[in-house]
């Protein structure tokens, strides 16, 4: 066997792609040991391993499928948490922080919220993108897409009319549509997730985990108690603000009338707050316990959830007080609103879109539905 025919086909294979470039290296080798007994010359196997390995491979040079799947996972993300960031947008208004002295912190809220509107610009576009341009993307994903940003653009219409409303003379002007928009963008938000959700493997629905409830659990009533606690001690600030406000009235007919009403909301505000937060970290509890595979994206989703409602709470709870402007919140609700929503987004990308931080290979549904968390 020729050296330089043996060295040319080995060239030859390295010119290969990887995934055969083995095979035909071992398969070429084998036609120069055998080419003495079939009367062929070296040269001719050699110069004709080179000219298949240059060759134009139409099949091995053919462009990839799109990833139907994947693309159809990330266009749901996209969209819902696109219309998240729209509906939680009404939770801060009304916010009474404005710039303080901290130049550093105010450039970052600046730029977190300016962010922050623009993912929520771009992010139904790019959704809307994805499920045009791929084939195959199956109807109840472009259903669940279109319906998604439908709830975004109630919830940006709702903003606009809210806004409209406050600044009228008459406080309810607008009030019937302003609540019909809010409440029609949650039956949009809400019949797009039905749409996006699957029924779990049924192996995966057999298991049990009693550890995961409890510590699921324990984890989000101890959040729900820390921000009782801080909410409880804003509102006995801001009471005692309201008593000393009121004695420098004494001309006002039964001031003390009105801090005991607005007292009353205050605390109603609170307790409907802590059930409705305690009745979910009960359910997400017990899902961790019959689900626990999605048990830490539940309940990061559920956290994230907590600190939005929350800062709409304490904003609520400052503006229902008439010596507010004294009082300042140990966490400012800036924070955890943004904390808070970023999180959301995180969660939604990583649940319902797969996005990753690594790359690694995922079981996807063949018919592009996912498995909400």
């Amino acid at each position: 066997m020729s050296r330089i025919a043996e060295l040319t086909v080995r060239f030859a294979a390295r010119l290969l792609p990887a995934r055969i470039r083995g095979t035909y290296r071992e398969q070429w080798l084998a036609d120069l040991r055998d080419a003495p007994e079939l009367d062929v010359p070296p040269s001719e196997i050699a110069l004709g391993s080179l000219a298949f390995a240059i060759a134009p491979r139409t099949i091995e040079r053919r462009r990839r499928a799109p990833n139907v799947v994947g693309r159809s996972r990330l266009a749901s993300a996209l969209a819902l948490s696109g219309a998240v960031l729209c509906l939680s947008e009404q939770l801060g208004n009304g916010s009474n922080e404005g710039l303080t002295s901290n130049a550093l912190y105010d450039m970052a809220i600046f730029l977190g919220t300016a962010l922050m509107a623009l993912y929520m610009l771009l992010a139904p576009l790019v959704a809307v993108v994805l499920v045009t341009a791929t084939r195959g993307v199956p109807a109840r994903t472009r259903l669940a897409v279109a319906l998604f940003i439908l709830a975004s653009l109630a919830g940006i219409a709702h903003a606009i009319m809210n806004g409209i409303r406050r600044n009228m003379p008459l406080g309810t002007l607008g009030l019937v549509e302003d609540v019909v928009l809010f409440t029609a963008a949650i039956v949009l938000l809400g019949a797009g997730c039905v749409l996006l959700v699957r029924r779990p493997a049924p192996a995966a629905s057999s298991s049990r985990s009693p550890l995961a409830g409890i510590v699921s659990l324990l984890a989000l009533c101890l959040t729900l108690g820390l921000g009782l606690a801080n909410v409880l001690t804003v509102r006995a600030q801001l009471h005692a603000a309201d008593l000393a406000f009121m004695q420098q009235l004494p001309g006002m007919d039964d001031p003390m009338a009105l801090v005991a009403q607005s007292n009353q909301a205050t605390i109603t505000a609170i307790a409907v707050w802590a059930s409705t937060a305690f009745i979910a970290s009960l359910v997400v509890g017990w899902l961790a316990y019959v689900r626990p595979r999605h048990a830490i994206a539940r309940g990061l989703a559920l956290l994230f959830a907590m600190m939005i409602s929350h800062a709409a709470l304490l904003t609520f709870v400052w503006l229902n007080s008439f010596g507010g402007p004294g009082v300042h919140l140990t966490v400012p609700e800036a924070v955890l609103l943004l904390v808070g929503r970023w999180g959301l987004v995180a969660v939604v990308l990583y649940a319902v879109g797969g996005v990753r931080l690594t790359r690694a290979s995922h079981r996807h549904d063949v018919e592009g539905g996912v498995e909400l968390v």
